[in-house]
């Protein structure tokens, strides 16, 4: 066999490889775990209690997919004063449940933090286990932290007319599903054409909540209110009766804006769309360009899930850092009554 031919099989098995290789998906597994989570630190020596620093905070950010930072609080511990300790850490996941674990070396103008941890979480609450040495001490100290996330907050890239996002507000999990339904393109009212459903609700992975489409927002099942509070730890119960649940909407939810200037525009034939959530946003006509201006009414919405759970929801913007329309930033808080 001629160098050549041996020269472009081996190029075409190694581009073949590569090409598998890039199409495996990576999973998030650090984005369902970031957040801020309060509990109690206990405190042990040798197996012996040495009392708890309550009311402690825990911040995992994301660093890159399988990778998170630690930052835990500053702590005082008989006669010394712990720093704020920050360390890496990698993410696994494993039936719902994220295992993660990571070294301590964190150094202060008096002593040498080091040690090691390990520890759990659904993405809503969290057990960790620090081992500490604390300089000279001779015996590490074991920390255990338990807490949970009061609050979260998510921004959500929905430029794309022709997805949704789907959110598991418990977790933090969210998945971009293409609009499964037929698509109506309209032009002055009537339908020019129409395109087949493409995928179907079985396209969807993962257990969620609430899934947002530009400003829409509907429910997996659930039903939303709207309060009169702007402030969420002023909603401290949840009434009984009140809620509205997803209702149908045809040719009402843009999918496809491509011919918009030859004033032909693509809508969801049927869509499922929450009437008081979708409401998050204030549009007022300008009459001029752009022809909107947006404002959040900055109410509590609270959402009852179909397991008897409530969600409390607050936007706070339709635009990310740089003030790019489409994106949906919010505040939430999953509370568990079963």
């Amino acid at each position: 066999m001629k160098f050549s031919k041996i020269v472009a099989i081996a190029f075409a098995a190694l581009s073949i490889i590569g090409c598998d290789k890039s199409d495996d998906p990576v999973i998030d597994h650090a984005q369902n775990i970031t957040g801020t989570y309060y509990g109690n630190l206990e405190l042990s020596v040798n197996g012996k209690t040495m009392g708890s620093v309550e009311n402690i905070s825990l911040q995992v950010d994301r660093i890159d997919a399988e990778n998170v930072t630690f930052v835990l609080d500053a702590f005082d511990f008989s006669s010394y004063s712990i720093p704020q300790i920050e360390a890496g850490a990698a993410v696994k996941s494993g039936s719902g449940i994220y295992v993660t674990e990571g070294d301590i070396h964190t150094e202060s103008e008096s002593f040498t933090t080091t040690g090691d941890f390990n520890g759990e979480t659904d993405g809503q609450s969290i057990s960790v286990v620090f081992n500490f040495q604390f300089g000279a001490m001779p015996m590490p100290v074991v920390g255990t932290f338990k807490g949970s996330k009061s609050q979260a907050t998510m921004t959500v890239d929905a430029r794309d007319y022709n997805s949704w996002t789907y959110i598991n507000l418990a977790t933090g999990a969210t998945q971009t599903v293409r609009d499964f339904s037929a698509w109506n393109y309209l032009s002055s009212g009537s339908v020019t054409s129409t395109t087949p459903a493409v995928g179907s609700e079985s396209d969807i992975t993962i257990d969620w909540h609430i899934a947002i489409h530009r400003y829409d927002i509907k429910t997996n099942g659930g039903a939303a209110l709207a309060t009169e509070e702007t402030n969420m730890g002023n909603v401290t119960s949840f009434t009984s009766s009140g809620y509205i649940e997803d209702e149908n909407v045809e040719n009402g939810i843009i999918t496809d804006m491509t011919d918009m200037m030859k004033g032909i525009i693509g809508y969801a034939s049927t869509a499922k769309v929450n009437p008081v959530l979708s409401k998050w946003l204030t549009a007022t006509p300008t009459g001029t360009m752009p022809p909107y201006t947006y404002e959040p009414t900055n109410l509590i919405y609270v959402v009852k899930c179909t397991d008897g759970n409530y969600i409390k929801l607050k936007f706070t913007d339709n635009t990310n850092e740089t003030g790019t329309s489409g994106y949906v930033t919010f505040t939430y808080e999953y509370v568990r009554v079963n």
